[in-house]
């Protein structure tokens, strides 16, 4: 992949013409990609934490419909649906292995899927600019936004690489199935480790010529601010993170 550009999302204009605002500000975002694994990954508020990963999964959906990325949200929400579903008839006629296998789905599922939908709401609609913008204002040192700013764009560029080197190598029938399932490792996980490395380069060396490492103030176009929907959601956040520790330390039973 040649002439790799320091990440915007799809869709939006790098200059910022044309671009329509994101529904949540970009330090929104960054906190409910902190609040959702720390509430729903961590363990900490046990079963407590069921309508939680609902409420979680619904704000989600939400903010990928309303970006126009309806069949990430409808697929996430049936997921969920169907597993809560699944473990609410099945769990008490299970036991032993299957109500182990159950445990595990719906605890995989109904928490993973969430904190999945909300990463990619954040990575389709915050372009690099805003979110290093959100980072200074949050005052996050440089030391820690700029390698975030590669990585934010780095794996939705390894992503497109990899699907690149599948469609060669379907063409060729390199895969599962096929005749060469031999040559599916040096084939296709070779050239894409190659791939990470060079673009993992090239999305450095562009981070730098934008201005990131430069020891004067930067300026930027992009217009970031709390509005009334921000308010909702981080209010959200904040419920869940006291609930989960009152949860954990005793204090609610």
């Amino acid at each position: 992949m040649s002439g790799i550009g320091f990440g915007f999302a799809e869709g939006r204009k790098a200059d910022g013409s044309g671009a329509r605002r994101a529904l949540l500000d970009p330090r929104t975002k960054i906190a409910l990609l902190v609040t959702m694994p720390t509430v729903l990954l961590s363990g900490a508020g046990g079963s407590h934490t069921a309508p939680l990963a609902i409420v979680f999964a619904l704000v989600a959906a939400a903010l990928l419909l309303s970006c126009g990325n309806i069949a990430t949200a409808v697929f996430g929400i049936l997921a969920v649906a169907f597993t809560q579903a699944l473990w609410t008839l099945l769990a008490p006629l299970a036991s032993g292995g299957a109500y182990m296998s159950l445990y595990l789905m719906h605890g995989i599922m109904v928490h993973l899927i969430p904190c999945m939908l909300m990463a990619a709401y954040a990575v389709s609609t915050t372009t690099v600019s805003e979110f290093i913008l959100g980072m200074e204002k949050l005052h996050v040192p440089p030391l820690i936004t700029i390698p975030l700013s590669v990585m934010f764009r780095f794996f939705p560029t390894v992503i497109e690489e990899a699907t690149s080197v599948n469609d060669a190598m379907r063409m060729r029938d390199i895969r599962l199935g096929g005749r060469n399932v031999g040559k599916m490792v040096e084939y296709r996980l070779v050239p894409i480790m190659m791939s990470s490395l060079r673009i993992g380069e090239e999305l450095s060396a562009a981070s730098l010529t934008r201005g990131l490492g430069a020891p004067t103030k930067r300026t930027s176009i992009c217009e970031i601010g709390f509005r009334a929907q921000d308010i909702v959601v981080l209010t959200i956040c904040a419920f869940a993170l006291v609930a989960v520790f009152a949860i954990m330390f005793g204090l609610v039973s």
